[in-house]
């Protein structure tokens, strides 16, 4: 019994760190053709990266490190972010909020 609490103590903060933009990046990269209009609708594999992003966009503590990462995303494929950004949660059934977008940038 001990041990399994440890156990869960050990492991369970060390999967509630936060990611890396990398890590952010290799999750909605899936998404990229959705965000690219070359699909009408975001993959299942997309919205799964979307729901792993999405703990992480949910907590105000990591939330403006998931948009500042989004952002330097957006700048380096050099295209403006639009409504299909601001509606991925909806297209895949979640309930979370995305960082606002204003003039095609995201806003931290």
């Amino acid at each position: 019994m001990v041990l399994a609490i440890v156990l869960l103590l050990v492991f369970g903060s060390a999967m509630a760190s936060p990611p890396t933009c990398d890590d952010l990046k290799e999750e909605m990269a899936p998404c990229l053709s959705y965000f690219g209009k070359r699909v009408s609708q975001p993959t299942e594999t997309c919205c799964s990266g979307l729901k792993f992003v999405g703990r992480y966009l949910n907590d105000q503590n990591n939330r403006k490190f998931v948009c500042d990462c989004f952002r330097a995303v957006a700048k380096r494929l050099g295209r403006p972010v639009d409504d299909r950004f601001i509606g991925l949660p909806n297209k895949c059934g979640l309930s979370i909020r995305m960082p606002p977008v204003s003039l095609g940038n995201v806003v931290c």
